[in-house]
């Protein structure tokens, strides 16, 4: 069977097969098959750059986990406030070409005094289903329960499950029905857990964030910094911002991601640039419901006659 990373075609009895985004004709494939690779090819790049779109918005609303004592120092142990809401976003690719596909954020208590944050893409790429469940401890989420599917025509299907046991300082791996176990330390968090965290410790004033996040098998750092604070224009009108960056070796990552979060929107992600290999990709809020606010786009769309004259002078 093909891997995860090819696609392959079936043309009658002759096969063709893309490692990557070279295509070849396997065997003694015909003529007429050598004459259909730059049409291949061509197709291969579409959908290479619809998966992209889909990594994009799982990195942002795709986007996309504190370690204790990795952050900037702090001897403040104030609780921060978490607060139940819920977003949607939308995204484009390149210069404004928009899909037919949306993200949507929810941040929910359980009456047992657990917390759920859910993350769902759906588009006709491919469908997301992300969710953990976790304590909220007044400054640090901890995560103890992580899922993740994947599925849809553009993209192979995929599963995981992480299931976190802090008396054992372990966590227990299940990608693909093949479960392991892994050690892990306090302040460790999920790939979805993380995301929720960062907007915490911004609460908090922090300006420069470290993470420890349990994927793949191991532990991955990601770092974020502060690099500015300001007035950005969005369909929802002008509003004041903090913007992040995730910090990498610029020699061994083309990727830069920024991120703009809204302070007086309890924090709120409201936009995420993410430019790699020179294609850019924006995810943008379109909607949101926080505890006492609902946060629609301004219609800008030119008013008729008569709902002018129903509005008065």
């Amino acid at each position: 069977m093909p891997g995860p990373d090819s696609n392959v075609m079936l043309s009658g009895m002759r096969t063709v097969i893309f490692p990557g985004e070279t295509a070849t004709c396997v065997g003694d494939a015909s003529a007429d098959c050598h004459a259909q690779i730059p049409a291949m090819q061509k197709r291969n790049d579409r959908i290479r750059n619809l998966r992209c779109w889909t990594c994009a918005v799982l990195a942002a609303v795709a986007l996309p986990v504190l370690a204790q004592g990795k952050s900037a120092a702090s001897s403040d142990k104030t609780p921060i406030p978490l607060n139940p809401q819920s977003s949607v976003y939308k995204a484009t690719l390149d210069h404004g070409i928009s899909f037919n596909g949306q993200a949507t954020r929810r941040i929910t208590q359980r009456k047992d005094g657990l917390w759920e944050f859910h993350f769902d893409v759906t588009s006709f790429i491919a469908d997301i289903h992300e969710s953990v469940i976790f304590r909220w401890n007044g400054r640090q989420v901890v995560p103890l329960h992580y899922r993740y599917s994947l599925s849809g025509w553009a993209v192979p299907d995929r599963d995981a499950k992480l299931d976190f046991d802090w008396d054992k300082q372990r966590v227990r791996n299940d990608v693909r029905n093949k479960p392991w176990n892994m050690p892990i330390h306090a302040g460790v968090l999920d790939r979805l857990g993380f995301q929720l965290q960062l907007r915490q410790d911004l609460k908090a004033g922090k300006d420069h964030m470290t993470y420890d996040i349990a994927d793949g098998g191991k532990l991955k750092d990601f770092e974020f910094a502060v690099v500015k604070k300001g007035p950005l224009k969005t369909k929802h009108g002008t509003i004041e911002t903090i913007q992040v960056d995730q910090i990498r070796d610029p020699h061994n990552h083309k990727r830069e991601t920024h991120l703009w979060f809204a302070p007086k929107w309890d924090y709120l992600l409201v936009r995420m640039i993410q430019i790699e290999n020179g294609t850019k990709y924006e995810i943008y809020l379109d909607s949101a419901q926080l505890p006492n606010k609902t946060i629609n786009p301004i219609d800008t769309a030119p008013k008729t006659t008569n709902e002018r004259r129903l509005q008065g002078p």
